[in-house]
């Protein structure tokens, strides 16, 4: 899980802002309406005034990416269940727990797939 440590500009820190594959966020930018920005890449930060800056946060890969394009582009159906359920499982498009690390999910039932 990400958390937000303390800014303070260390050769350490941009080092690791710069080798972050999924981007970092900054906190305490004084941006148009927003008090965090995310950015992809360390370049984004020549034009930005990092005197303000309290907190990053490194970000981390979104689980289950791919399912989640190809569900939310397709409509198809997504099955879970608690991963010390070998049993049952549900399906219900309108509300997947993606974010819910308990879960194992899949296109296909888990009673149909093969072991």
């Amino acid at each position: 899980m990400a958390e937000w440590k303390e800014w303070n500009g260390s050769r350490e820190q941009l080092d690791e802002m710069r080798t972050a594959k999924e981007g970092f966020i900054l906190r305490g930018i004084e941006h148009a309406y927003e008090e965090e920005i995310t950015f992809h890449n360390i370049s984004g930060l020549s034009c930005v005034d990092m005197s303000n800056v309290t907190h990053y946060l490194i970000c981390q890969p979104v689980p289950q990416f791919e399912m989640r394009v190809r569900q939310a582009q397709t409509g198809q159906p997504v099955w879970w269940r608690a991963k010390d359920n070998h049993g049952e499982s549900d399906c219900d498009c309108a509300n997947i727990p993606w974010d819910h690390l308990g879960y194992d999910f899949s296109f296909i039932p888990f009673n149909e797939v093969k072991s």
